[in-house]
């Protein structure tokens, strides 16, 4: 069983000169694509972050405080905030895998959507040649142009043939963000954000609130009070099945891009492609038209929490018996 401590303890260790190096390889390229990259992750960061935090808080029926019953005074484990900070790292998982590819595969990689729309627009432009006629005066040959397709068509290959692509795909969607659960802050990549940006060809700020709900739902549910003064103990948090730990948070993010978010739906299900099975585990805990999973999802976590449910066999048992109640 992978738990949350046995995935991440080692994704975000100090990076050597190497890594450094690679970092800095990297953050070259995918800056040459936007400059104002990490100021526009700040921004979509500051837009969303409380409005992310109050649906968050209303959906799972839990709060980063706790009035007691016979005093008006918030009593607080820790921090009564989840801070965020948006950061200059990346996890070594992908650094490493970076390593693996000179600059020319990178380079390739970066440009794959627009070599993909490139070659939709020659196939256009082909299949228009002599409707146009009286524009390109033939300066252009059908010929040619199919010998631009072919080319491109090649180096499209080569970088899904090299295998760089979906294997940051597997990489999963903490690739844009962590949740440090012993002293309960969020970071945002935002060169990882910007790269998923140039791979995929959708807005930054689609992105950035993805990552945003993903890491704070890991927050609530972890540190959040339901109305007794209960939360997740830090201990069992860490050790619990990852398809349970990050299964909430997947569940939280779609559900939220989906009610209150839709501009970031895309984003979301391009993040989703390829995953392993912790990241979609959660789409089996209902059927897509349920009923009632807003409340059933907040029933299963208390639930899980405070019954220090760990393993995923009984996470299921639980579960179901919830779903039968309704």
């Amino acid at each position: 069983m992978e738990s949350f401590n046995s995935k991440y303890s080692t994704w975000f260790l100090p990076l050597s000169h190497k890594q450094k190096q690679q970092y800095e390889r990297l953050e070259r390229l995918v800056l040459s694509f936007n400059e104002n990259l990490k100021d526009e992750v700040i921004r979509a960061k500051d837009k969303y972050n409380l409005k992310v935090r109050g649906v968050i808080a209303e959906k799972t029926g839990v709060s980063l405080a706790f009035r007691t019953k016979d005093i008006d005074t918030k009593v607080i484990d820790g921090k009564e905030s989840i801070p965020i900070k948006v950061v200059d790292l990346v996890p070594l998982s992908l650094l490493e895998l970076f390593d693996k590819f000179d600059d020319n595969h990178i380079e390739l990689l970066l440009h794959y959507r627009r070599m993909k729309s490139a070659s939709r627009e020659l196939e256009f432009q082909i299949d228009k040649y002599s409707t146009f006629a009286d524009y390109h005066l033939k300066s252009t040959s059908v010929n040619e142009l199919n010998q631009s397709i072919s080319h491109l068509h090649k180096l499209i290959k080569e970088v899904e043939d090299c295998g760089i692509l979906e294997a940051i795909q597997k990489l999963g969607p903490d690739l844009l963000g962590a949740y440090f659960l012993r002293d309960n802050r969020v970071e945002l990549y935002w060169l990882c954000i910007g790269l998923c940006n140039i791979l995929h060809d959708l807005p930054i700020e689609d992105f950035t609130l993805v990552v945003l709900i993903h890491e704070l739902a890991h927050g609530y549910t972890h540190i959040g009070f339901d109305k007794d003064g209960n939360k997740w103990e830090t201990e069992d948090f860490g050790a619990t099945d990852l398809r349970i730990v990050e299964g909430f948070a997947q569940f939280y993010t779609e559900m939220l891009c989906r009610d209150y978010f839709d501009q970031a739906t895309k984003a979301f299900n391009a993040l989703l492609t390829k995953q392993s099975t912790e990241y979609t585990e959660y789409k089996n805990w209902f059927n897509e038209k349920e009923p009632d999973k807003y409340e059933k999802g907040r029933r299963i976590l208390l639930k899980t929490r405070k019954n220090k449910i760990m393993k995923y066999d009984e996470f299921r048992h639980h579960l179901e018996k919830i779903r039968e109640e309704f």
